[in-house]
């Protein structure tokens, strides 16, 4: 068996004949000769025939492995907020080498997923090779932290049905969790409640919207990602 790269050739070897003759044919450069030069496009089963002084033949299989150019697949953040961890991840059919820098940070030096946080933008360097050594690919990530964060609350809505600003819920921006969203009408009744980033108050209490030009008041709590906890307190207004 023999190793060589899809852009190279590799040379065959016969012995203990006078002739030979080698198949297939297309991928040597001379198929009567010991020791031909080839350059299969893929892996492929080489056939050799040699013939003694006596007339004997005999056969043999040599089998060539070519490296052809390796197929991954990169994803990796390239912005992160204050506290949340970044992460990369390499993916691919192949047995690859990898190798990640700098030395002075946490990184797993050899493995195809990375889970890490900074606390400044980052630059990281990976460098991956075939298990042949035909390919070296070198890539550079540039990291941002975004070390603000935002939080928005409306103090209106109009949930008349009409498909715009139906809805109230907190927009976050920088947060990792919504800790609890709750509203409560003016008797300190609760009439929502959720944790769903994405999940908004439709203006409607068992099943039934609510009076119209009603006031709410809403309790919000928030966690960043790096573990503190905010609250927001204040009141909503019910226009329809």
């Amino acid at each position: 068996t023999g190793f060589m790269c899809d852009y190279d050739s590799i040379q065959l070897q016969a012995s203990g004949a006078v002739t030979y003759r080698w198949e297939p044919t297309a991928f040597l450069n001379d198929a009567f000769i010991s020791n031909p030069k080839a350059q299969p496009p893929k892996s492929t089963l080489f056939w050799v025939e040699g013939t003694d002084v006596n007339g004997c033949k005999d056969s043999a299989i040599h089998q060539v492995i070519v490296q052809s150019f390796p197929q991954f697949q990169l994803q990796y953040d390239t912005s992160i907020f204050f506290g949340q961890l970044w992460n990369a991840m390499l993916t691919s059919p192949e047995n690859l080498k990898l190798e990640w820098k700098p030395d002075d940070i946490n990184l797993c030096k050899t493995c195809d997923f990375q889970s890490i946080r900074f606390n400044d933008n980052q630059e990281i360097h990976l460098r991956i090779t075939d298990s042949y050594g035909c390919y070296v690919f070198d890539t550079l990530f540039t990291i941002e932290v975004i070390s603000d964060y935002g939080i928005y609350i409306p103090n209106t809505f109009t949930p008349d049905r009409d498909n715009l600003n139906e809805g109230f819920m907190p927009v976050l921006f920088g947060i990792e969790k919504l800790k609890e969203f709750v509203v409560y009408d003016r008797w300190g009744t609760e009439v929502f409640k959720t944790n769903q980033k994405h999940h908004a108050w439709n203006g409607d209490f068992k099943g039934k919207r609510v009076q119209a030009n009603s006031v709410f008041v809403y309790k919000v709590v928030v966690e960043k990602y790096t573990g503190e906890e905010i609250e927001f307190i204040g009141k909503v207004l019910v226009l329809y």
